[in-house]
């Protein structure tokens, strides 16, 4: 005997084998068969329900999932789901009674009476279809479809959105609630924001909480394969969805199928409008919730927005409330390994030196352990070889070099005297009484930075960062990455000026743009115009100093090789520079600024000084020559909340607002009245 699925897929060869005959068991299933299977099941649970209504029930709740036309199997499994769920509470009584050897037992005539037609709509969504698709190869390796262990309590932060969203998500998850209430679920939500802020774990934790399944859908593996495979892959992830409803669709980086269209490949414009056809199509997507995440909200598609209704910003943590929240949360499992007396709030003092994301803060308490861990290990290695391969012990020092060095420094030993009671000591560390100190998180707050952004840094430091003042020569922040998440550093710019010209403004150097150009053009004519336009016959040269300096084409790292050195973000340390080599007035290098500037002398806003970067206060951070920080107005307002000019008041550095060039200029200048009177301003 040969049972199958799918006949038609069979090879010819194999088919003609069966002499006797194939018989199809789906042909001459009616519906009155399929409600005479449904009459005898009630009849054998004692039912009261009309075995009409609950075929109709379950017919119409697998049209809704996808699934295929009803079988008497399907007739069977469902009432085996129903009666197994309401048998489980009378199973858990019967045993209840068996362990306290009670001589009554519980009565399972009140079952049958209990059973609704929502239980059998609930059933269907368990029954698996007859027809399986093959799925795409990249549907394969982009779903990854689990039950979440995350809860809410490990999701810290975030203040102010993270309840609205679990309670219009738990709503969304919850059909019968929502019909009852005459609720519309939102069609998706937009999770956006920098990398590290918690969109993926927040939608894993909402699914655990819920117990529904989890489809995690990496956005550009979904690109990968044939013609037609990406639309198709699409097509099976909501079709395995719906079948397993309750269910939570999560799109990381969603922008990378959902573009806006006629702007990229023909093949994303395919995805784009499969997406749409499966969240407006004609089979509904009753208990699917659909997340996207993106960290670049701006490019995603119109209609694909107007679809996802509920947008939810996720920034950086706003304040020392949630700061700590998260460092909670991420010590829970090192709790016992702590110092004596260590607290969280030790913790965050020494955090507060940095901008750090929620991912951040976890990889670097994490990492604080890690390095408790290493230590133990190369205390242990260091022992054991000395104890028995003693002429090993200089292999073993040059493997362990940093974790040794650590390990010395907290227990205060000289690690070039190795006598006989430091061998006794060492011999003596083990997990339990070498605890996790605040040492660790120092130094694991060290190791935060990408070494390629170190290495810009440290590039700028010891090459055109230096302390004396100089002409034609200002310092702006430069943020690393769209939105400064990247981090940052202090950059040069240094204008040259030929009075013998022709009125032109040049942008050299590798980091050149029409913004920039603009940008040194505004400052031109607004130095111009408040000098009745002494300087319009000269040529100004203007380069913006940064790491890519001398390596063009070259990649330094990714978001390094090419820093967003936007012209807007540069405007007014551009006019500082150009103000400077026009009055030959020396630039105070303790004041560093950032600001856009318009042909009227005004400061406008900037990005990367904001709660979803903080780039640009990263790179005042570890600067070690600033005292003055210069922002816009505007930005300036949206950081008090945040308690950035706390921190770095703490190391020196004060932060002044502007909304005009002269308010800047007099800050920058060591002297300013000598340029005024240049300009002949009164």
């Amino acid at each position: 005997l040969i049972s199958t699925n799918e006949y038609e897929t069979i090879t010819e060869t194999l088919r003609r084998r069966g002499v006797v005959g194939t018989i199809d068991l789906d042909s001459g299933i009616s519906r009155a068969m399929l409600t005479e299977i449904a009459r005898r099941r009630c009849q054998k649970y004692d039912i009261p329900l009309n075995p009409g209504d609950i075929v109709d029930a379950l017919e119409d709740t697998l049209r809704t999932v996808g699934g295929t036309r009803l079988t008497p199997a399907d007739i069977c499994n469902a009432f085996d789901i129903v009666m197994s769920e309401k048998s489980k509470p009378i199973q858990r009584k019967l045993i209840e009674r068996i362990m306290l050897r009670a001589k009554d037992n519980p009565q399972m005539e009140s079952v049958g009476s209990a059973v609704t037609l929502s239980d059998f709509r609930a059933a269907a969504r368990r029954l698996k279809s007859y027809t399986s698709g093959e799925k795409t190869e990249a549907a394969k390796r982009a779903v990854i479809r689990i039950t979440p262990r995350e809860r809410y309590s490990d999701v810290g932060g975030l203040h102010g959105i993270k309840d609205e969203i679990i309670k219009e998500i738990s709503l969304a998850l919850n059909a019968d609630l929502a019909v009852k209430a005459g609720y519309r679920p939102p069609k998706g939500f937009i999770f956006y924001g920098p990398p590290g802020t918690g969109k993926t774990l927040l939608a894993k934790a909402i699914a655990g909480e819920n117990n529904v399944w989890f489809y995690s859908i990496n956005g550009p593996s979904i690109l990968q394969g044939h013609y037609g495979d990406p639309e198709k892959t699409i097509r099976d992830i909501f079709d395995d969805a719906r079948k397993n409803a309750p269910a939570i669709i999560f799109f990381d980086e969603v922008d990378s199928i959902a573009p806006r269209r006629g702007m990229q490949d023909p093949v994303i414009d395919r995805v784009v409008s499969q997406m749409l056809t499966e969240i407006d199509g004609f089979t509904p997507l009753t208990n699917v919730v659909i997340i996207g995440a993106t960290n670049r909200f701006e490019i995603l598609d119109p209609a694909l927005l107007e679809r996802f209704t509920r947008h939810f910003e996720f920034a950086y943590p706003k304040n020392r409330v949630e700061k700590l929240e998260i460092i909670e949360i991420h010590l829970r499992r090192y709790r016992q390994h702590l110092e004596r007396g260590l607290t969280s709030e030790d913790i965050l003092k020494i955090f507060e030196k940095k901008i750090l994301s929620p991912r951040k803060i976890a990889d670097t308490i994490d990492d604080a352990n890690r390095l408790r861990a290493k230590e133990l290990e190369a205390c242990y290695k260091l022992v054991q070889t000395i104890k028995h391969k003693p002429e090993k012990v200089r292999e073993i020092e040059d493997l362990y070099k940093n974790d040794l060095e650590r390990l010395f420094t907290i227990l205060k030993l000289d690690p070039n005297d190795l006598n006989s009671d430091i061998v006794e000591k060492l011999s003596n560390v083990d997990p339990e009484n070498y605890p996790l100190r605040l040492y660790h998180f120092e130094k694991s707050l060290e190791r935060t930075y990408d070494e390629a952004v170190e290495e810009a840094q440290k590039m700028m430091t010891e090459t055109v960062r230096i302390q004396k003042p100089e002409v034609g020569k200002s310092y702006g922040l430069i943020a690393l990455g769209e939105l400064g998440e990247l981090g940052g550093f202090v950059g040069a710019i240094e204008v040259v000026v030929n009075p013998k010209g022709s009125g032109k403004v040049h942008v050299i150097g590798s980091e050149t743009g029409e913004s920039i150009l603009a940008s040194a053009y505004d400052a031109f004519i607004y130095i111009n115009s408040m000098s009745d336009w002494r300087f319009k016959d000269y040529d100004v040269y203007v380069e913006i100093v940064t790491p890519a300096k001398g390596m063009e084409k070259k990649m330094v790292a990714p978001g390094i090789s090419r820093p967003p050195v936007s012209g807007p973000s540069a405007g007014l340390a551009i006019a500082v520079a150009m103000l400077s080599a026009l009055t030959e007035v020396t630039v105070d290098p303790s004041v560093v600024m950032t600001g856009a500037i318009t042909a009227l002398g005004e400061i406008w806003p900037v990005g990367g000084l904001d709660y979803r970067g903080m780039g640009k206060i990263e790179a005042a951070l570890s600067d070690q020559y600033v005292r003055t920080l210069i922002i816009p107005k505007y930005n300036y307002e949206r950081l008090r909340g945040f308690d950035v000019e706390k921190m770095l008041l703490e190391r020196g550095v004060r932060i002044v607002p502007v909304q005009t060039f002269l308010e800047a200029a007099p800050l920058a200048l060591l002297d300013f009245d000598k340029a005024k009177e240049i300009l002949r301003i009164k």
